[in-house]
C-alpha cells in the first residue's frame, strides 16, 4: 500500500492555543527525541519557560516617550496541560496570564535596578513554575 504523505505548518509552542483555535491541522505529537532530550526528566521538558525578555535584558526609560507606551513584552511558553497560570515580578504577583499567555509589564512600574521575573502555575494538584528571569532597569 500507499504511505499518505501530509506536510505541515510547524510553528513554536508559544502558538499552540492559537492553531489549536483556528482548525489548523497539527503534526502527530509522537516525536524522535535527541539524546539529551531523553536523558531530561519529562517535566523538565514539558516545564513552563520565559521565552523574553532574555535573562540579564536591560531597559531604559525613554524620558521622551510617555510611560504608558514603554512596556517589556513577557512571554512564557505554557504547557497545555499547565492552568492558573500567574506573572510574578520580585515575588509578588503582578498579572493573571491566559492563552496566548503574553503580557505588557508596564516599564514605569519598575524602580531602577533589578527585577526578577517567574512564571508560575498548576499542573493538576501540583504547583510548576519557570526559571527565574532577571532583568535591570536603568
Amino acid at each position: 500500500g500507499r504511505i499518505p504523505e501530509r506536510v505541515y505548518e510547524c510553528f513554536p509552542p508559544l502558538y499552540d492555543h492559537w492553531i489549536e483555535k483556528a482548525g489548523l491541522p497539527q503534526p502527530p505529537r509522537a516525536i524522535a527525541m535527541n539524546d539529551a532530550e531523553r536523558t531530561q526528566p519529562k517535566q523538565e521538558r514539558e516545564a513552563i519557560s520565559i521565552i523574553a525578555p532574555a535573562n540579564g535584558e536591560v531597559f531604559t526609560l525613554d524620558p521622551l516617550l510617555r510611560p504608558q507606551y514603554q512596556t517589556v513584552s513577557v512571554q512564557p511558553v505554557v504547557p497545555r496541560d499547565v492552568d492558573g497560570v500567574a506573572l510574578y515580578v520580585n515575588g509578588t504577583r503582578c498579572a493573571m496570564l491566559a492563552p496566548p499567555y503574553r503580557y505588557r509589564l508596564p516599564l514605569a512600574s519598575l524602580r531602577k535596578g533589578s527585577h526578577t521575573l517567574v512564571v508560575k502555575g498548576r499542573r493538576g494538584e501540583r504547583a510548576v513554575e519557570s526559571a527565574p528571569v532577571v532583568i535591570a532597569v536603568q
